[in-house]
């Protein structure tokens, strides 16, 4: 089956995976100092996770949002948060992907284009991708109380913008690994993510665009966890799904549209606090599942994330991992390595043959959207989190260092933690509001009520006016708010400001 054993012919012997490690700090300008950090020690592309305001939808100096700003991610409220996060960062020659699935993705792309725009630099060449899941982030994430119905409006107008005018660009990228962190086993995470993308793919293609345009925009974020041969055989499933279901269902005609493109994050759930250093062996082991199933890009996750934001040191300890994979291991020498192995071909097999089980299941739904509307999935997840915790309690699942070969907490102290929690950053409240004083605020209302006519047209496609929005000075809380308000919905999720009370 063509793409069973890669992507492509050569893979690694003609190209690296992309390597990232997530960033996001206190403000624009500490994420920068970051990323500017690991491009110099050979990271190759930008893993960006937004703060939780962000996430939700709300500025910077928000009631709510204030208590947690900059805590575990990076604020990008404005375009300038944005402009000044990407300060002296090539955006011709690097990825930038944005961990970020939720409604307020058009508003994060507005931004992004306007800083290409300023620099002079085509759509025609940016490189990257958004996570763009609502399906996702209602059962897993940050969704603010938004309809499921509006999420999906804003994704597909993401999608479809991006098919017509930024074509190197992923403008989704279905998060399967917090399906998996979630306690969905590898065939459910698998079946359950490339449900999603048909359903996404399926509503914007009624928009116009052709499949080819569409599919190969889309591609899959997967976990890494620590089964090392269940998670080869299950990238290998995974690209022997999508291509059948991208000829045979949607009638697709290109290779490129056939090959999946998959990023891989380890593991976040099997780090622990005890005995911190065994995480490093972890996250080594579950890469070597990502290079050896053929990903396209690789997170590692840092060993002290159990207990702490990524320090600067667990940060460059990932991304040596990475590197010293590529460079001296030789597993980069072949593609699909164990390809040929009875084991993986029958376990590719067995996997393949439980996820369709699960795709055939939400099909009986009528598909994705109405498996969730159902509840089917929160259900699943619910049961699945309540027996992996219980394994690992009782001592069926071992847990080295947590349920045995355990050792006193006196005697664990081979690696010290700062042990600090993050303030909320005070200066960025500052910054946003000192920006609100800056702007035209006349011509941000003006932006504002345009953006809520072509809201009001169904037919409307929303990023340009989004965009046109933020660049002159509309910030996300207010883009989303007039977004809401055309809804028919309170212009603030939680009720704390009043429609027009920020400009």
């Amino acid at each position: 089956m063509p793409f069973a054993r890669a992507g492509h012919p050569e893979m690694y012997r003609k190209r690296f995976w992309i390597t990232r490690q997530l960033a996001g700090l206190e403000t624009a300008a500490a994420t920068n100092q970051r990323l500017q950090y690991l491009i110099a020690n050979g990271q190759t592309g930008l893993a960006i996770v937004p703060d939780t305001p962000t996430q939700l939808g709300l500025d910077s100096d928000h009631p709510l949002g204030a208590r947690s700003v900059g805590t575990q991610g990076v604020p990008l409220c404005t375009v300038e948060d944005m402009e000044q996060m990407l300060e002296g960062i090539d955006l011709r020659r690097i990825t930038a992907s944005f961990s970020y699935p939720g409604v307020g993705v058009p508003v994060l792309l507005g931004q992004f284009l306007a800083v290409a725009d300023k620099r002079g630099v085509p759509w025609s060449e940016l490189r990257g991708s958004f996570q763009n899941d609502p399906l996702q982030a209602t059962h897993t994430c940050y969704d603010a109380g938004t309809p499921l119905d509006l999420g999906m409006r804003l994704a597909v107008d993401t999608m479809e913008h991006c098919a017509r005018h930024v074509p190197g660009f992923h403008p989704t990228t279905v998060n399967a690994y917090d399906l998996r962190e979630s306690g969905l086993n590898a065939a459910e995470e698998i079946g359950v993510a490339i449900s999603m993308a048909q359903a996404y793919i399926e509503e914007t293609l009624k928009r116009g665009p052709a499949i080819d345009q569409v599919g190969p925009g889309i591609l899959l974020i997967c976990a890494a966890h620590i089964d090392l041969f269940e998670e080869i055989a299950k990238f290998r499933a995974a690209r022997r799904i999508w291509s059948r279901m991208m000829r045979e269902h949607f009638g697709a005609k290109e290779d490129r549209t056939c090959r999946l493109t998959l990023a891989v994050h380890t593991a976040g759930s099997s780090l622990f606090p005890q005995q911190p250093i065994n995480n490093v062996v972890r996250g080594t082991v579950e890469a070597m599942a990502a290079i050896l199933g053929g990903c396209q890009g690789l997170d590692l996750s840092a060993f002290d994330e159990p207990v702490d934001l990524p320090s600067e040191q667990a940060a460059m300890v990932a991304l040596r991992t990475q590197q010293i994979l590529a460079l001296e291991s030789g597993v980069a020498n072949v593609a699909d390595p164990l390809g040929g192995s009875w084991y993986i071909e029958e376990l590719t097999d067995e996997v393949e043959r439980r996820a369709r089980a699960v795709m055939d299941e939400i099909a009986g739904f009528g598909g994705m959207v109405a498996a969730a509307k159902a509840g089917w999935l929160r259900r699943l997840m619910d049961e699945r989190q309540w027996a992996l915790q219980s394994s690992i309690e009782s001592g069926d699942r071992p847990i080295v260092g947590v349920n045995c070969h355990q050792i006193p907490p006196e005697q664990d102290t081979l690696l010290s933690f700062r042990g600090e929690h993050p303030e909320p950053s005070k200066e960025q409240v500052e910054i946003v509001k000192e920006f609100r004083l800056r702007r035209d605020a006349g011509r941000v209302r003006e932006a504002l009520k345009r953006l809520k006519g072509r809201v009001e047209v169904p037919s409307e496609n929303l990023v340009l006016p989004i965009k046109s929005a933020v660049s002159t000075g509309a910030t996300l809380g207010e883009v989303l708010g007039t977004i809401r308000e055309a809804y028919g919905l309170p212009y603030d999720p939680v009720s704390a400001i009043a429609a027009g009370s920020t400009v």
